[in-house]
């Protein structure tokens, strides 16, 4: 077999860069799920795509093409976990699949898993939120004593204001 000619190795060198930039982005996204399986799935996908693509690092020399593929299919294999991990929302884009250009399908797959990881970043801030509102309502909610009390309060100010301006429903007329 001949050895891997200065394109190829380059080549080699830009899909295992974008390789680690995935995994970067990937390794964001799970830091911002909630401790579960979602979040042990992706953190377990993004360590398998580390160690493939220091296996194409170090095979770059020696095979490119073969290195430039172990890259790509890390990032593919991150771009699945991360639309397994968490609903697609919306209309998206085509298929990465069917841009042309490597480096495009890179910038695309970036700019998806952010997309992603501000998904999930909102939903934890709603999760918050509703926690918090909860908590408020349930310190703020009157107990029945306190409920029961009140309606009587309110059906005694009633009869009074009723007597006080002398309505014929209680007692009879006044004039």
């Amino acid at each position: 077999m001949a050895a891997a000619t200065r394109t190829e190795r380059a080549e080699a060198k830009r899909a295992i860069a974008r390789s680690k930039r995935a995994e970067t982005e990937v390794r964001h996204l799970a830091k911002e799920l909630p401790k579960g399986p979602s979040r042990t799935f992706l953190e377990r996908t993004a360590a398998d795509a580390k160690a493939e693509r220091k296996a194409a690092a170090a095979e770059r020399r020696t095979t490119a093409r073969r290195a430039a593929r172990r890259a790509e299919a890390a990032v593919a294999g991150l771009e699945r976990a991360t639309r397994m991990s968490g609903a697609r929302h919306g209309k998206e884009g085509p298929p990465l699949s069917t841009l042309l250009d490597a480096d495009e399908r890179a910038k695309a797959r970036a700019t998806l898993i952010k997309r992603r990881r501000a998904q999930a970043k909102q939903a934890q801030k709603m999760a918050k939120t509703v926690a918090r509102a909860t908590i408020v309502a349930a310190v703020t909610t009157p107990s029945d004593d306190e409920r029961r009390k009140d309606r009587r309060q309110d059906r005694q100010r009633a009869s009074n204001r009723r007597r006080a301006h002398g309505s014929p429903a209680v007692g009879g007329a006044t004039s």
